[in-house]
């Protein structure tokens, strides 16, 4: 397994990772921020979280494991909670430590 960092995800805010789905629909999935953790959060590790924003059409989807692609960083598998939602907007948050 690899261990992710945030000096992976820095360079990448701003742009979209894709969410394939079982109806072979892809969804955009924008970094919206990646940052460092407080110190202590995880003793050993660099801690950091990722927050991602994508359309909200129908229901938001539940927390869980999903795979990202990225071009650049590949498959990722991150735990996303649904953190915030508007009419137009859902906001999912990974916590990586």
């Amino acid at each position: 397994m690899t261990t992710l960092s945030l000096s992976q995800f820095l360079p990448h805010v701003g742009e979209a990772f894709r969410l394939a789905q079982a109806d072979d629909n892809a969804r955009a999935f924008d970094l919206l921020q990646a940052e460092a953790l407080p110190s202590g959060w995880s003793p050993g590790h660099a801690g950091f979280s990722l927050e991602f924003t994508t359309a909200a059409p129908g229901a938001p989807l539940s927390q869980g494991t999903y795979t990202l692609h990225h071009p650049v960083l590949g498959p990722l598998q991150l735990f996303l909670v649904p953190i915030a939602r508007s009419e137009e907007r859902v906001h999912y948050q990974s916590i990586i430590n």
